[in-house]
């Protein structure tokens, strides 16, 4: 057995790709915090901007999907991205979702209560 550039094992005579359940839950946690970050920043900005209804939604879309391909150009740095996720779509964009919403409209409405 031989380890790659990404810590994944892989066997010498067919090339089969184990991954480690170690390394990409740790890759999940990075991405979770990265999109913490920018929804709640996002969250404020829109609240100073006092943008309402679909701009600010839109806002966070933008915002969302670009936090997403920039973390997969960041780490990967060009590789496959399923060396890295196991279900690159859902672990990227669909499983925090909400939760990133969640967070974005709590500080945009806090925010633009403040700054009103």
């Amino acid at each position: 057995m031989e380890k790659d550039n990404n810590g994944n094992s892989t066997t010498a005579s067919n090339d089969v790709l184990i991954k480690s359940t170690r390394s990409i839950q740790y890759n999940n946690q990075k991405l979770q915090y990265v999109q913490d970050a920018t929804s709640l920043f996002s969250g404020c900005c829109c609240g100073i901007l006092q943008l309402e209804s679909l701009n600010g939604f839109t806002f966070f879309i933008i915002q969302y999907v670009s936090v997403a391909i920039l973390f997969v150009i960041i780490l990967c740095k060009g590789g496959k991205i399923t060396n890295y996720f196991l279900n690159p779509i859902q672990d990227l964009i669909i499983e925090n979702l909400f939760r990133e919403l969640a967070g974005f409209l709590m500080t945009w409405t806090f925010v633009y209560a403040l700054v009103v």
